[in-house]
């Protein structure tokens, strides 16, 4: 070893690269002087993530909690993430294999959840995304749930109330998980190829939500139209409201 120590130093150096080079090779057999195989291809189904409204027709016409005549012409959610639950066993995902199939990033959690982060909106009354997801392929198994990170609800259409039709637009901020369910499971063997719908139940939205009586709230005060619903100007219930509804109207089919 004193010879690697002592000398000219441009000597010292290229001894010491020549070692790590010899080293860099010999790493890449195993103890008996075989190269590794490489990991086998993970199975994976071609997977499409569609948007439904549980086939209700649009335009919507809807009745809300107190019995207003809601007509949607857009309602949006904006996305930050969307996380898609797999049943793996245990099983690790290969990421970077996955990303390479689908083209779309992909964020590979050890809980076996996959991650396409956005923002992306979803389009509801259209039943798109924008921008398009494509398809997605993804490992076989079977699917549980699709989580998405809401960062943002917007409405707009026109509501009737005792007989007065008035345009409205309610833009709500949240930071919200919805979780888009499936108790079941949604199998998706090697190979396949399967749409998951997200679907969201327009009416059952608005169940629990009066929003003609904001939309008339505002509408006396400002006469305004349309009206530009704002949760601090006493609409705040219909805010909450939205947001808690949103979890019961959202499944996976």
């Amino acid at each position: 070893m004193s010879g690697l120590v002592s000398g000219h130093p441009t000597k010292r150096l290229s001894l010491l690269a020549a070692l790590l080079l010899l080293s860099a090779c010999g790493g890449l057999e195993t103890g008996n002087g075989q190269t590794p195989e490489p990991p086998p291809e993970p199975e994976t189904a071609e997977v499409m993530l569609a948007l439904g409204l549980a086939d209700m027709a649009t335009p919507l016409d809807i009745v809300d909690a107190g019995g207003a005549t809601v007509v949607l012409d857009s309602a949006e959610l904006v996305v930050d993430e969307l996380r898609v639950d797999l049943d793996r066993r245990g099983e690790p995902v290969d990421c970077l294999t996955l990303e390479r199939a689908s083209g779309v990033d992909l964020d590979c959690g050890a809980d076996n959840r996959l991650s396409v982060p956005g923002p992306i909106t979803a389009l509801l009354l259209e039943q798109r995304w924008s921008p398009s997801l494509g398809t997605l392929n993804l490992p076989a198994g079977s699917y549980k749930a699709v989580r998405a990170t809401v960062t943002g609800l917007s409405l707009a259409g026109q509501v009737t109330v005792a007989g007065r039709a008035l345009a409205f637009s309610l833009p709500v901020d949240m930071t919200h998980m919805l979780m888009f369910r499936q108790d079941d499971g949604i199998e998706a063997a090697a190979g396949d190829k399967l749409t998951l719908t997200l679907h969201v139940d327009m009416q059952q939205l608005f169940e629990d939500v009066d929003l003609g009586a904001c939309v008339q709230q505002q509408f006396d005060r400002t006469g305004a139209n349309p009206v530009v619903v704002d949760a601090s100007q006493g609409c705040g219930q219909v805010r909450a409201r939205l947001m808690t509804a949103l979890d019961e109207a959202a499944y996976l089919d």
